[in-house]
């Protein structure tokens, strides 16, 4: 006589649990179950295990390439392609959840919510330009650089497609620092004013330039007085503290103490 299967309803049980309680599903339990509709046969909870011992965490999966997912025994093309498509997806609800309209559009803290997510996971640095109507409403948004910020990286050809095509009373420049924090650099400095004298050019204002970093924190050029060259040597960057829920932000130096 054989002896029962003791794994036997286990995908049940588990999706029963999910039902019943979500939050009580430790990581390594969520990635089994999320596995199920990848993998329909084979045990996923040991490759749940082995995907969390190969990148370190929940976020650190989700961030994997797809090249790098495939890397691991047991996951198959169609598998390592889940998280990726699972990323995106999330992206696109969470900017869904923000609504950006009319004046409130050029609003550092409505363009923040807006944008962040598309930087989700995000390891290379991505160069955008937001084009806003007369109204402040969005009308186009375009990649228009990789790699870096800086000059040589941000495509003034591709700018100015963009300018012809939407043709945009005004535009906000948004990049990201995957690896850092959201400080702007001298890189950063001499692109905003090189692209403002661009835009200028065009007929067009550049109203902004939002930087930032993999964590959700972002500082706006605009909102920190940093827009006006002028007064880019009398800020110093005040970093966000732990736990505060407070964001990069620049301060003006004391003239007598230069802090």
């Amino acid at each position: 006589m054989s002896k029962p299967n003791p794994h036997a309803g286990h995908r049940s049980r588990l999706r029963e649990r999910f039902s019943l309680s979500p939050a009580s599903f430790r990581d390594h339990e969520l990635l089994e179950l999320l596995l199920f509709y990848a993998i329909p046969q084979k045990d996923t909870n040991s490759l749940a295990h082995e995907l969390l011992d190969r990148f370190g965490s929940i976020a650190g999966v989700m961030e994997a390439t797809e090249d790098q997912l495939a890397s691991v025994p047991g996951m198959g093309k169609s598998s390592a392609q889940l998280f990726p498509v699972m990323l995106s997806f999330l992206r696109r609800y969470m900017k869904e959840k923000v609504v950006v309209r009319g004046d409130h559009g050029h609003l550092p803290e409505t363009l923040g919510a807006y944008l962040w997510p598309d930087y989700l996971g995000v390891t290379q640095e991505h160069v955008r330009v937001i084009g806003f109507n007369r109204n402040g409403r969005i009308i186009g948004d375009a990649l228009v650089g990789e790699g870096s910020v800086s000059g040589s990286v941000v495509n003034i050809t591709l700018l100015g497609k963009f300018i012809s095509d939407y043709k945009p009373a005004s535009v906000v420049l948004v990049h990201n620092h995957p690896s850092g924090a959201a400080i702007p650099s001298d890189d950063d400095y001499r692109a905003t004013d090189k692209i403002r004298t661009f835009l200028d050019c065009c007929g067009v204002t550049l109203t902004d330039h939002l930087i930032f970093d993999n964590n959700g924190d972002y500082m706006s050029f605009g909102q920190s007085g940093m827009m006006d060259a002028k007064n880019r040597p009398a800020y110093h960057v005040v970093p966000p503290q732990k736990g505060s829920g407070s964001r990069t932000s620049l301060q003006k130096c004391d003239k007598n103490t230069n802090k």
